[in-house]
């Protein structure tokens, strides 16, 4: 399978990109991941929380959760 030259979503840096999933860099795939699970012991600690409080709690936007969301 060849390799394309992708710009990252997030910041913009040039990535071989294999076709697979969204095109993100190795050092914003990291920072999501370090997100998500600021995210995930953030809904565990508040149950009660609504999108906007995660949103603000975790530092992405909405649409990141909505996307979270899909692929769990």
């Amino acid at each position: 399978m060849a390799m394309e030259i992708k710009n990252c979503r997030i910041c913009g840096k040039m990535i071989q990109y294999s076709g697979l999933g969204r095109p993100i860099c190795q050092g914003c795939k990291k920072t999501l991941e370090e997100k998500f699970m600021v995210a995930k012991k953030y809904i565990k600690e508040n149950p009660g929380a609504t999108i906007n409080e995660l949103s603000e709690a975790a530092e992405v936007p909405i649409s990141q959760i909505n996307q979270w969301v899909r692929e769990e």
